[in-house]
């Protein structure tokens, strides 16, 4: 199982020996301590990535290097569980997670209108 922090909207996740599956903008597999979920502002564009998750990491006081997955949700929203030691926490910032149609017939539901994409959002799950 891993430990937690969360420190100015930044949360640090630790584990000994970890590696760790990124499926974002940092992708693929990476051997470290410590992985990170970054909120960010409404609005943000920043196109630096790495060069923001270093200065938001660095910011909340956390010195160790680690990947980092980035989400809209502010991190009071993080939620987490553990089941025969596994442990997961996830933040979820979707503002409309069912973009497929749901009735039986193939319609979709009220409020979209067809040809336009539902607004994106974030599913960061960190399992250990």
């Amino acid at each position: 199982m891993f430990e937690t922090t969360i420190q100015d909207d930044v949360l640090q996740v630790q584990s000994s020996g970890a590696r760790w599956l990124l499926t974002g903008w940092s992708g693929g597999y990476t051997d470290s301590k410590t992985v990170y979920n970054i909120s960010v502002p409404e609005g943000w564009d920043r196109t630096d990535l790495a060069t923001y998750s270093n200065e938001r990491r660095d910011a909340a006081g956390f010195e160790t290097d680690g990947p980092a997955l980035l989400t809209g949700v502010d991190m009071q929203h993080a939620a987490g569980a553990t089941i025969d030691g596994v442990r997961a926490v996830a933040t979820v910032g979707l503002s409309n997670p069912a973009a497929l149609p749901l009735d039986p017939d193939g319609t979709d539901p009220e409020g979209l209108v067809p040809g336009e994409a539902p607004a994106t959002g974030t599913v960061n799950l960190i399992v250990g």
